[in-house]
């Protein structure tokens, strides 16, 4: 029966029909929102379906796990960043135009995403320091090597395009700071990330407007001083 379902799970994926790909998206929304309100570790395939409005038999035609829809949920996204990110930094302007670009597309895509990216931003399994326990399902997608990989490598891309636009800056006299360019990228991706502990979309304060507050901080702090 199992690998009835796998079998057909593969099929429907292969040929992308309108209504499959409708509830795909109706399921990973639902996801997102449980995932969200009870993190990856209290969410439970039940509760996700019982969200999408599906039964749980069903659910498993679209997919095999709850780590697979985490999955699914954060690697497009993150992709999609990269691309934007790395499009910035071949641009034109100076690296300060960059920058302030970069701040706006990362801000932009978590409040369109989410709460997808911060559901990746909470669990955060990759990078774990000492000392910091991880739940059963977090070290269950954990697990999968090539996800990580792939994650790791995204992530890592996104930082290097960021480290690229401020040694520019450095470079054209638009940004000063004696921190080295990478630890400037790593501030600069941290602040906007860590919004993922406050922002609400339906807030008084807007992303775009979260995300003019973070530029002006972070290009006063960084522009050259007379």
């Amino acid at each position: 029966m199992t690998s009835d379902i796998s079998r057909r799970r593969k099929i429907a994926a292969r040929e992308q029909s309108a209504v499959y790909v409708e509830r795909r998206q109706a399921l990973m929304k639902a996801a997102a929102e449980t995932f969200r309100e009870q993190g990856l570790d209290g969410a439970s395939l039940n509760d996700i379906a019982s969200r999408a409005k599906l039964d749980r038999a069903s659910l498993y035609y679209y997919v095999s796990s709850k780590e697979e829809l985490y999955r699914a949920l954060v690697e497009e996204i993150v992709q999609k960043n990269v691309e934007q990110v790395e499009i910035v930094r071949s641009g034109a302007g100076t690296g300060a135009d960059k920058l302030r670009e970069m701040i706006r597309l990362l801000m932009k895509s978590y409040a369109e995403n989410y709460p997808h990216l911060y559901i990746f931003v909470a669990e955060d399994f990759g990078r774990r320091g000492p000392g910091r326990r991880q739940g059963r399902s977090s070290a269950k997608v954990a697990e999968s090597q090539d996800w990580r990989a792939e994650l790791s490598k995204l992530g890592d891309l996104y930082h290097t395009a960021v480290r690229d636009i401020v040694t520019e800056g450095f470079g054209d006299g638009s940004l000063s700071s004696p921190l080295s360019p990478g630890l400037v990228a790593h501030g600069v991706i941290g602040m906007v990330s860590w919004s993922h502990r406050w922002f609400d979309p339906d807030g008084r304060t807007t992303a775009k407007e979260i995300a003019e507050g973070f530029v002006h901080m972070v290009l006063d702090g960084l522009s050259p001083q007379p």
